[in-house]
């Protein structure tokens, strides 16, 4: 993750930007203004707020946030002139100048194309049984042209009118989830061949997909991206929630692993021969198991979905995931990753970093685990566009 977080200002604009469409998308469909589109409410409007140009450019970013304080200024006094009638003249003087000289960006630049799946969320919130599911689907509809791994090569790419993009990059991270639901769906219409023209470039699947099938491939492809990432550079370049699983403790009833949220966490992939984990009090540890395993104590699941996903996300194939440990912080987020065999962990095992990240605060030599924690702490990940991460 090499990019730079934006000011906490654009933040906060961006942030309120989108709660106020998703907002207003709820409560147009609440009023019965609009209806349900493909199992959650649509957005009913062809463009919606794009936070891609104030992120390139801090410049226009700025001239955006004079103009949402001098029209928020504008409409203030109005509402106060309109109430005091001796102040009505120049309160209606200040917000016409206010409104007049206000530094009015570009709807071109500060707006894109929407769809009515736009500010759809998948109803799993990342699952790891999901994702599992997800692979034989996009295997039988969709490897064809993007490529067995993603990459955009698959036997039909040659053969259509525009290559199709890679899966396994920053597209995932650059659209929405309800922009790429809607594209698996719907399908996709683009300016092809040498005149440019607009042409249907990928059909829609709604008649050979359920919604809930084109969550599961779009969860899987969050999960093949992660581990494409790391194949590719070694690292998690986008960094990816863990996959949400049940998982029981001993004596307890059985838990979800987004019940942890807040909590920094250590999933330890264990097997035959391998010993039980130590617990450590700065993480909860979680053994996932692909088979049921009789040296398996504490916190535990046992499933095959999961062991595959997680081995997905790892980069390795699930044969190779026995041994390896996984810490995800207190966001949800996965951080860093130990290998099989590796005797403990070492300050190259944090896979998910910026620029900045650094050692940390001080720690014993001896306990990398506590430097790798210190790191996560002091340098969480930060979300853009709702779940788009730095």
């Amino acid at each position: 993750m090499n990019d730079v977080a934006a000011p906490p200002w654009l933040e906060w604009l961006i942030a309120a930007a989108f709660a106020t469409e998703d907002g207003l998308r709820r409560l147009l469909h609440a009023v019965g203004l609009t209806g349900q589109f493909d199992g959650q409410p649509a957005w009913p409007f062809a463009v919606r707020f794009t936070d891609y140009t104030l992120r390139l450019d801090l410049g226009f970013a700025r001239n955006v946030g004079w103009t949402v304080l001098m029209v928020g200024a504008a409409f203030l006094l109005l509402s106060v002139a309109i109430g005091v009638r001796r102040l009505r003249i120049a309160g209606f003087v200040v917000a016409a100048l206010l409104l007049a000289f206000a530094p009015w960006p570009r709807a071109a630049l500060l707006f894109d194309t929407a769809y009515p799946t736009s500010f759809h969320r998948t109803p799993t919130r990342f699952d790891a049984a999901t994702a599992a599911w997800g692979r034989p689907l996009y295997e039988r509809h969709c490897a064809g042209c993007h490529g067995v791994d993603g990459g955009g090569d698959g036997p039909l790419a040659p053969l259509l009118t525009k290559w199709p993009p890679t899966l396994n990059g920053a597209l995932l991270w650059q659209r929405s989830e309800g922009d790429l639901f809607w594209r698996i769906r719907h399908g996709v219409r683009a300016p092809a061949g040498l005149d440019g023209a607009m042409q249907d470039t990928m059909p829609g699947f709604a008649a050979a997909l359920s919604e809930d099938d084109t969550w599961a491939i779009l969860d899987y492809l969050q999960a093949n991206a992660a581990g494409a990432s790391i194949a590719r550079e070694g690292l998690w370049r986008y960094p990816v929630q863990g996959p949400d699983f049940e998982f029981r403790c001993d004596g307890e009833a059985p838990r979800r692993l987004r019940d942890l949220s807040g909590q920094r966490i250590r999933l330890i992939f264990g097997g035959v021969g391998l010993p039980s984990a130590d617990e450590d009090p700065r993480v909860t540890t979680i053994t996932v198991l692909n088979e049921p395993h009789a040296a398996a104590t504490g916190c535990r699941v046992v499933s095959p979905q999961a062991w595959a996903t997680y081995a997905r996300i790892a980069g390795v194939a699930p044969t190779s995931l026995a041994g390896t440990q996984l810490l995800i912080d207190r966001g949800g987020w996965l951080r860093a990753r130990a290998r099989p065999g590796a005797g403990g962990w070492s300050v190259s095992d944090l896979l998910c970093r910026t620029e900045r990240s650094g050692p940390g605060p001080a720690s014993p030599a001896a306990d990398l685990l506590g430097a790798l924690i210190a790191t996560m702490d002091a340098d969480p990940v930060v979300l853009l566009r709702g779940r788009k991460p730095h």
